[in-house]
């Protein structure tokens, strides 16, 4: 089965990072948080918190994501 992405729960939510057809596109729970070429790419700026903001003020930067995506859940077709 084809990787269609990524994730990590933790106690601020559910964090994604999903494929479309142009690349890589970061969540908070169903908030965009951005759009990326790479999903390493995406997993900086979310764990460096440079994402953009979620509508309840949470930096994603704040919130001990893991820095490997080894380490989050594969999500799989």
């Amino acid at each position: 089965m084809p990787t269609i992405g990524w994730q990590h729960k933790n106690r601020f939510g559910t964090w994604r990072i999903l494929r479309d057809r142009k690349g890589w596109n970061a969540y908070w729970n169903d908030e965009h948080l951005g759009h990326y070429d790479r999903d390493d790419k995406a997993l900086d700026d979310l764990v460096g918190g440079h994402t953009f903001p979620t509508s309840s003020g949470i930096n994603s930067g704040d919130c001990g994501l893991p820095e490997e995506l080894a380490d989050w859940d594969e999500i799989s077709r």
